[in-house]
């Protein structure tokens, strides 16, 4: 969202942070359930935040709910709610085949385990070819879902798009 600022987080830490200075906040990652979600819910980040719901069909997740914890009301227990949901399930159309109809070019990285370094499994094996992927992701993404607002309405509109995110 050009409104958010551009932004690159280099650890998961950081995003989550992010995310809490936002309030309640809707994240649209493009196949969530067979790439980001690998990523994003680490066991570290898992101890931090609680899962409120899970939403999934024919065992694909399409959406996850977490909440933290970020103070007290009247001693009631006050959360911030991060929902990450799979866009492609709502627009039915690839990244690809979606910035190819609109005349963007779009690559395609290989398999996460082709970029990972050998004996290393957690480090990136080039981290320039990796942001490079996930800035023009993060901007296609942005474009189908503000085509998809202007065909379908602002139900899209006070939300956060993801692509891909970067770390180390």
């Amino acid at each position: 969202n050009p409104e958010l600022g551009s932004k690159i987080f280099y650890n998961l830490e950081s995003f989550y942070e992010y995310l809490n200075t936002l309030g309640n906040v809707q994240v649209y990652v493009h196949n969530f359930a067979n790439w980001d979600s690998y990523f994003l819910f680490t066991e570290e980040i898992m101890n931090k935040y609680e899962i409120e719901d899970v939403t999934n069909k024919q065992k694909k997740v399409l959406s996850v709910t977490l909440k933290h914890q970020v103070g007290y009301k009247n001693r009631n227990k006050l959360y911030n709610y991060i929902k990450f949901e799979d866009s492609y399930p709502r627009t039915m159309v690839s990244l690809k085949d979606f910035a190819k109809s609109v005349g963007e070019p779009y690559d395609e990285l290989p398999s996460y385990d082709s970029y990972r370094e050998p004996n290393n499994p957690t480090k990136w094996a080039d981290r320039s070819d990796i942001e490079s992927y996930a800035i023009k992701d993060v901007v296609i993404l942005w474009k189908l879902i503000e085509t998809f607002k202007q065909v379908y309405g602002e139900s899209f509109a006070k939300t956060l798009s993801a692509g891909s995110m970067v770390w180390t």
